[in-house]
């Protein structure tokens, strides 16, 4: 799925409630929906899922975290 302006207005969205400590999963539910991406329940699964969304410059490249 293409990352447009709006997407990443979403998955920033997504972002922010999932740093939570406390998440609102009706929120989540409704960010994920919007974003078009799956659910996957588990908390760290599903910042895997925001950060491949993100991921858009160099897919095929890892990314180097210094």
């Amino acid at each position: 799925m293409e990352l447009t302006e709006g997407r990443l207005i979403v998955l920033e969205g997504l972002v922010n409630e999932l740093m939570k400590p406390s998440p609102e999963e009706e929120k989540v539910q409704s960010f994920l929906k919007e974003a078009g991406l799956n659910d996957p329940k588990d908390p760290l699964a599903r910042i895997h899922a925001v950060l491949d969304a993100l991921r858009f410059e160099h897919p095929d490249k890892e990314i180097e975290i210094c």
